[in-house]
């Protein structure tokens, strides 16, 4: 028989062989029901196992708890509730070209970012980063340009180097950086023109506001020692300097504002002297175009002079080369008489002097007033005397002007004609026919080619 209730219950039990019987007594009692009622409170997200099942969100769970050996179930009940979940959310400004790192990453442009922060009691927290630039914003940016710069070089001298100091600029953009950009003129250091050259920066901050500001840049030469004007032609003279031996070095500026090409210009020397540079058939280089000239030093026609002829394209409408040449210690030189010829054949001359020209220092090497060089056969056709010196029969190499009539002169140290007459070119030598009572001396043969071209070479005459 089952009991479930509390009872007092008698049993007899038979005795075994001779045994007698057993009287048994037993009374029942009922132990107390034990039970557990207990709150769990969930995080989001989270989960609780009960008995074998997972649960994430509130409920009300019964269990039975099996007791341990003679002990009684225990009767769970669990009150499962959710916890509210922690956020947070924050507005993080930061500038271009800066990176904001957040879990790990890092982030260099706007953005939205949601992160799980780990909870040491409690919920994790939901955080979210939004990310933004601080520009553009409102900003004030100043800038200020150095003052004015004013240069004096030396006339004909061309483009010079000028520095001067870098704008200075402020703003108070929260954003650190502000930008320098030249919009206009040159740089510091740069080569700038002899004239005024306006010269602008713009300041531009991390905010996005700009800001400007220019000044000038004057480069004044000297006024030249003089100047004289013959209609489209103009002539300056820029400066005579002395090296340690009294060698003079005249720099003589030519502009041109014809339309008409510069075919050459004579500079008149004294008479029977010849100029220490450049030499007689080398390549002048202009110091400010770089135009190459080819020189006949001396030159007899339409002056006894230093002729500087174009070798390709000359000036032009405004255009200028400046021309140097120096002259022995002993040259005194007060006028100077300068002949152009322009294409096909116009003529402009001028006279200018040396009153108001004081005597500077020749630098060392003559400084980068212009350069020569030597003319290659191959740049020039040339006249080839021999015997020379002589002492009576003289002859030339006309070769190079085969088949042409040339007009030839034999000049003496002062220019003047000793001989004068017209020769068929050959490919032969050919025999000057040099008079007899000729005088020992320099002398200078001229040939003139149908063209108008001219070729001189020296030689000395020498007694038997």
């Amino acid at each position: 028989q089952n009991y479930t209730a509390p009872a007092t219950v008698k049993l007899t039990f038979a005795g075994s062989g001779n045994a007698c019987d057993t009287i048994a007594t037993y009374n029942l009692t009922l132990k107390p029901q034990v039970s557990i009622n207990e709150s769990i409170a969930l995080c989001p997200g989270k989960t609780v196992s009960l008995g074998g099942q997972n649960y994430t969100a509130p409920a009300t769970v019964n269990l039975t708890l099996p007791g341990m050996g003679s002990a009684c179930d225990t009767l769970a009940t669990y009150h499962l509730t959710l916890k509210a979940q922690p956020t947070l959310s924050q507005i993080i400004e930061f500038c271009p070209g800066e990176t904001v790192t957040l879990g790990g990453i890092g982030y260099t442009q706007p953005a939205t970012v949601t992160l799980t922060l780990p909870a040491v009691v409690g919920c994790d927290t939901i955080a979210t980063y939004t990310l933004e630039h601080l520009t553009p914003a409102p900003s004030n940016v100043s800038i200020a340009c150095p003052a004015n710069v004013s240069v004096i070089t030396t006339p004909g001298t061309g483009p010079i180097v000028v520095t001067y100091p870098d704008p200075t600029a402020a703003s108070d953009c929260p954003c650190p950086g502000i930008a320098l950009r030249l919009t206009a003129g040159l740089h510091s250091g740069s080569l700038f023109p002899p004239t005024s050259t306006q010269v602008c920066w713009q300041a531009a901050d991390s905010c996005g506001q700009t800001a400007s500001c220019c000044f000038v840049v004057t480069v004044r030469e000297e006024l030249p020692c003089d100047i004289k004007t013959i209609g489209c032609m103009k002539y300056e003279l820029l400066s005579i300097t002395a090296d340690a031996e009294k060698n003079r070095t005249y720099r003589i500026r030519v502009t041109n504002f014809c339309a008409n090409k510069l075919s050459y210009t004579a500079i008149q020397i004294p008479d029977g002297m010849i100029a220490m540079s450049p030499a007689n058939n080398s390549i002048y280089t202009a110091p400010t175009s770089g135009r190459e000239y080819l020189v006949r030093n001396p030159n007899f026609s339409p002056t006894y002079s230093v002729r500087f002829k174009s070798t390709n394209d000359s000036i032009s409408d405004g255009e200028f080369d400046v021309l140097r040449y120096t002259l022995p210690a002993q040259a005194d030189v007060t006028y100077i008489h300068i002949v152009s010829r322009l294409e096909p054949q116009v003529y402009y001359e001028a006279h200018m002097n040396t009153f108001n020209c004081p005597i500077g220092v020749t630098p060392p090497g003559g400084g980068k007033q212009g350069s020569e060089r030597t003319v290659s056969e191959s740049e020039t056709q040339s006249i080839r005397l021999f015997p020379n010196p002589t002492s009576g029969a003289l002859f030339a190499d006309l070769s190079a002007w085969a088949g042409q009539d040339l007009q030839l002169r034999v000049l003496d140290s002062r220019g003047q004609a000793v001989l004068q007459r017209s020769v068929l070119a050959s490919t032969e030598y050919q025999s000057l026919g040099l008079p007899e009572t000729l005088p020992n001396g320099l002398y200078f043969l001229e040939i003139i080619t149908p063209k108008g071209e001219r070729q001189m070479a020296q030689f000395v005459r020498v007694g038997e």
